[in-house]
């Protein structure tokens, strides 16, 4: 049993805000939440196109034009290479990012086949919803059912392929 001082029901269910409209005693009412697909799907692709505005600077600040005998500000800056290849390694491994829709193209920037996208959110891809939150968003994992991963800052940084060892005493 819940109740609320308004028509509005807040915390019942985690992210979800209830607007109770209308009710009859006598009639039970069915609720139904789903995934926002749409919101998800912008979401990934604002993802990409930042990501891509990011590669396409770097790209076009690093390159010499022959013609005009001109080189980028960024050609042959060490730093430019190393962000552009960390962009990259943020982006998740080939296979979770493969069954989400996304690819890297030639060039080092992403693109999206929002037919595999549509289909993972919808459970049918492969890819579940679980695999694209691993994907996009910042998680962690304990042997221990004690210990549990809660939140992660902007300076919470990757593993990378050896786990973070810690030892609670």
């Amino acid at each position: 049993t819940v109740n609320s001082a308004t028509n509005q029901v807040n915390g019942l269910i985690p992210g979800v805000s209830l607007n109770l409209l209308k009710a009859d005693a006598g009639k039970p009412v069915a609720l139904t939440v789903t995934n926002d697909t749409e919101g998800v799907t912008k979401a990934v692709q604002d993802f990409v196109e930042s990501f891509n505005a990011a590669v396409g600077y770097i790209n076009s600040q690093s390159k010499f034009d022959a013609e005009t005998q001109t080189a980028g500000v960024l050609l042959g800056n060490p730093d430019a290479a190393n962000l552009k290849n960390d962009l990259a390694a943020a982006s998740g491994s080939a296979n979770r990012m493969s069954s989400a829709g996304l690819s890297f193209k030639d060039d080092g920037t992403l693109a999206l086949d929002a037919a595999k996208l549509s289909a993972a959110l919808g459970g049918t891809g492969g890819a579940t919803v679980a695999d694209l939150k691993k994907l996009f968003a910042l998680s962690g994992t304990s042997d221990n059912p004690g210990v549990g991963f809660v939140a992660g800052l902007d300076k919470t940084k990757p593993t990378g392929t050896a786990p973070y060892q810690v030892n609670i005493t």
